[in-house]
C-alpha cells in the first residue's frame, strides 16, 4: 500500500499544476547536504531561499566545514522558489549488526505529505540497506 502511495505521489509531481503557478515557482535555491562517515550520517545541514541551488550549496557545505566535517555530500536539491521541505532520521541497525543514521531530504510544490513521500525514496536511495519497517523521525517540516 505504502509504495501505491509513493508512485501516486511521484506521478501527481510530475503533472502540471498551471502556467501561472508552474512559471512562478522555479528560480530558487534549496538543499541538503550530508556530513558521513563508513555509511553513516554525522550531520546535516539544509538551506532554503536562495537564488540559485549552487547558492545554497555553498553555503551548507562551508555550514559543515566549520563545524569540523572534511566529508560532506550533497543529499538532494531543488529549484524551487516557493514549496514545502521535510527532513527524515532513520536510526537503525544495519544486517551487519552496525548502527546506522541516515537522512531523506524532500522538497515539493505540492504538499508537506508529497514531500515526505520524496524523502522517503531519498532516503532509500542514500541507504540500500533501510528498510519502511525500521521507521524514521521527521526532523523538519517547513514551508519556504
Amino acid at each position: 500500500m505504502l509504495i501505491l502511495r509513493l508512485l501516486f505521489l511521484i506521478l501527481l509531481s510530475s503533472m502540471p499544476l498551471g502556467a501561472a503557478f508552474a512559471a512562478d515557482t522555479p528560480g530558487g535555491g534549496n538543499v541538503c547536504v550530508v556530513a558521513k562517515k563508513d555509511g553513516s550520517a554525522l550531520d546535516i545541514v539544509w538551506v532554503t531561499g536562495k537564488a540559485h541551488p549552487y547558492l545554497a550549496l555553498q553555503e551548507a557545505e562551508k555550514r559543515l566545514h566549520d563545524k569540523g566535517y572534511k566529508v560532506v555530500f550533497p543529499q538532494e536539491s531543488s529549484n524551487l522558489r516557493y514549496g514545502f521541505m521535510v527532513i527524515l532520521r532513520a536510526d537503525y541497525t544495519s544486517k551487519r549488526g552496525r548502527p546506522r543514521v541516515n537522512y531523506g531530504c524532500g522538497f515539493s510544490r505540492i504538499s508537506p505529505a508529497h514531500a515526505e513521500a520524496l524523502a522517503m525514496l531519498n532516503l532509500t536511495g542514500f541507504a540500500w540497506d533501510w528498510k519502511s519497517a525500521y521507521g524514521y523521525q521527521i526532523i523538519e517540516r517547513s514551508r519556504f
